[in-house]
């Protein structure tokens, strides 16, 4: 996950070279990842056990760029996902973490 945020810095830099010389081939802009909420401790649900833990939800992100031809993505988070990156079910982080998710 670390390598997606330079992977979008990287990107932005290398699209807006290319938007000087093909500005008619080139996207209009790329979303970045938003604020991230990153969570660890201990995960005390299995008597007797204590495995430590650590997750990052990504809580926004933005669409792709639109170029003359195509309309921009949707929805993706971080070009570094290349539309990869969803957003995973309440249950499921339930389900996988020690945590519980209020609203």
């Amino acid at each position: 996950m670390a390598a997606i945020v330079p992977a979008d810095a990287i990107s932005d830099s290398v699209w807006k070279c290319l938007a000087q010389a093909i500005p008619e081939k080139v996207i209009v802009g790329i979303g970045h990842v938003a604020p991230n909420c990153v969570t660890s401790g201990i995960d005390r649900r299995i008597p007797g056990q204590e495995r430590p833990f650590t997750m990052i939800l990504f809580t926004g992100g933005a669409g792709g760029g639109a170029s003359i031809e195509y309309d921009g993505w949707p929805y993706h988070v971080s070009v570094g996902g290349l539309g990869g990156l969803k957003n995973v079910p309440i249950e499921v982080i339930e389900l996988q973490y020690p945590l519980v998710v209020e609203r």
